[in-house]
């Protein structure tokens, strides 16, 4: 057996109906979902103004571990997402997922090119993991024409349509 075969059978249990998710800075604890597994509490934080702060939603991180949540996704779409995450992992010891759409989009926008090259998406998701995002939702809903059409909108939040849309 390989060793990709081998990781991946310690992964999915249940010929592939329950997964193990290991907390992003070391094995322990490993949180199952799926077949024959309890309902999981995750808990939302996350940046939505610039003027948030790390400290506020890192607090708000640890509370809802506290109140028995599993897993933290992080929503942020401003203020220092790598940095906030970074200081979010090493505060907890759950896993945390991400939107990547988010950041991409909220990378876009500071940067004003409304553009979206084919390897910034690829790019942004080895970044995260590489950062320590443990779960990473995909969301296609972002295109080039959506991307450029984006300083043209101006009654939404963000283009992602999973947050408040």
């Amino acid at each position: 057996m390989s060793q990709m075969e081998t990781k991946l059978n310690n992964l999915f249990l249940n010929e592939g109906r329950t997964i193990g998710i290991r907390c992003c800075k070391n094995s322990n604890p490993v949180v199952y979902c799926g077949e024959g597994q309890p309902t999981r509490i995750l808990a939302s934080i996350g940046m939505s103004f610039e003027n948030d702060t790390i400290d506020v939603e890192i607090d708000k991180a640890k509370n809802a571990i506290l109140a028995g949540a599993e897993i933290i996704t992080d929503h942020s779409i401003a203020g220092d997402i790598p940095r906030f995450q970074k200081e979010l992992i090493s505060s907890t010891n759950v896993p945390i997922s991400y939107l990547t759409i988010y950041e991409l989009l909220s990378r876009i926008e500071k940067s004003h090119q409304y553009y979206l090259d084919k390897n910034m998406a690829l790019e942004l998701i080895e970044e995260q993991a590489e950062r320590g995002i443990t779960l990473l939702t995909i969301h296609a809903t972002a295109n080039r024409k959506m991307i450029e059409k984006h300083d043209k909108i101006s009654d939404r939040t963000i283009l992602s349509t999973s947050r408040g849309g």
